[in-house]
């Protein structure tokens, strides 16, 4: 907004605050007022409290005007080569992993192309679920960071990527993607050897390193979950 020079008063809208934040939007809405949805990245409403709103504002019969903008859905799908004629979009499945199997399962059969949103930090475990109900052999692509610096897209299959995975570093979201089958042993090993190497490479800082910097660091440049990026912490801290 301060790029194009825009400055309105701003309300925040989340998923903590949508329920006790719509009565006054809607209100102002009602009193002729125009409103602004708009998000940090991606679409506003697509997996986003922004639904929410939009759902109320139809309801009280207040008109809603959509301004296309940049959609990690449909940017993914058309530089991903699948099939464009028919796809599903999940969004983000659940961080259970029982829950996320049943899901998983629910498209398994689906003929058109699946497109899931998911945290590099929960890449590997939604991987080994993905590889297990779908097969080695499904074709898959992974798209991050479209359109900015460091865009990437891999297009492979679910067994080879898995092998390549789990030694990949990857940040920012992540779309259209079933992965990798790694145990958590071999994460936790690879975790901590990034970690000394961590260590090794801000040796003459180490003095003056606490806790909370190797954390952020270890989380930065890890892929996992962040429990195990706090435990490798505490084991390379004590030695």
């Amino acid at each position: 907004l301060s790029h194009f020079d825009i400055h309105k008063p701003l309300t925040s809208y989340n998923d903590i605050n949508k329920e006790s934040r719509t009565p006054q939007l809607l209100a102002w809405l009602s009193e002729g007022k125009n409103l602004a949805l708009v998000s940090d990245a991606g679409t506003p409403a697509i997996s986003d409290p922004g639904f929410y709103l939009v759902r109320k504002t139809i309801e009280q019969g207040i008109p809603v005007v959509p301004v296309p903008g940049a959609s990690a859905i449909l940017a993914s799908l058309v530089v991903s080569g699948l099939p464009t004629d028919r796809f599903l979009f999940v969004g983000f499945l659940s961080r259970k992993s029982g829950r996320r199997k049943n899901q998983i399962k629910t498209f398994a059969q689906e003929r058109g192309t699946i497109i899931i949103y998911e945290s590099p930090m929960r890449l590997a475990k939604l991987g080994v679920d993905l590889l297990e109900i779908l097969g080695p052999e499904r074709r898959i692509v992974v798209c991050r960071e479209l359109t900015k610096k460091f865009e990437q897209v891999v297009r492979t299959s679910l067994e080879d990527f898995a092998e390549s995975i789990k030694w990949t570093l990857i940040r920012g979201k992540l779309s259209k993607k079933y992965e990798v089958e790694v145990s958590e042993e071999e994460i936790r090993g690879e975790m901590v050897r990034k970690a000394q190497s961590l260590v090794q490479m801000y040796g003459g800082q180490l003095p003056g390193m606490d806790m909370g910097d190797l954390y952020n660091r270890l989380v930065e440049n890890m892929m996992t979950d962040e429990k195990e990026v706090r435990n490798a912490s505490n084991q390379i801290m004590d030695n």
